[in-house]
């Protein structure tokens, strides 16, 4: 019993680790390619059905060859982390990809550390839980 009980603890311990070590390769590897420009913060029209002032916007920004990129930037979490409309950040894009951006300030590190720490708890748990077993 006690090696079934470690096991349901290292699967989804296992999962953690690589969600959050997956999110850090992503960011670093943004990061990296240097391809930083600034993007204005334009207002996305609201659905019909929607509640106004939901604060939906879009991140428009140019590539290097002059095309001009409108994505919808989701919504976060965080109730003061929404982006103002006509406001200008620095983002950071994949060249081969270039809908793939990193807002400056907004990388998500702490989650993803605390993905990859708190899988690695539940892992280390789920060894001694197993080693344990009589």
């Amino acid at each position: 019993m006690s090696i079934a009980i470690g096991l349901f603890l290292v699967i989804p311990g296992c999962l953690a680790v690589l969600v959050g070590w997956s999110s850090m390769r992503r960011l670093e590897r943004l990061r990296n390619h240097r391809v930083a420009v600034w993007a204005a913060i334009v207002p996305l029209p609201e659905p019909a059905g929607e509640r106004e002032g939901q604060g939906r916007t879009l991140l428009q920004y140019t590539l290097e060859d002059g095309r001009i990129v409108e994505r919808p930037q989701p919504g976060s979490a965080r109730r003061g982390a929404t982006l103002e409309p006509g406001r200008t950040v620095l983002i950071w894009y994949d060249p081969a990809d270039p809908e793939d951006v990193l807002v400056f300030g907004r990388y998500g590190r702490l989650t993803d550390w605390a993905f990859g720490i708190g899988g690695l708890l539940l892992v280390l748990s789920g060894i001694i839980v197993a080693a344990v077993a009589k």
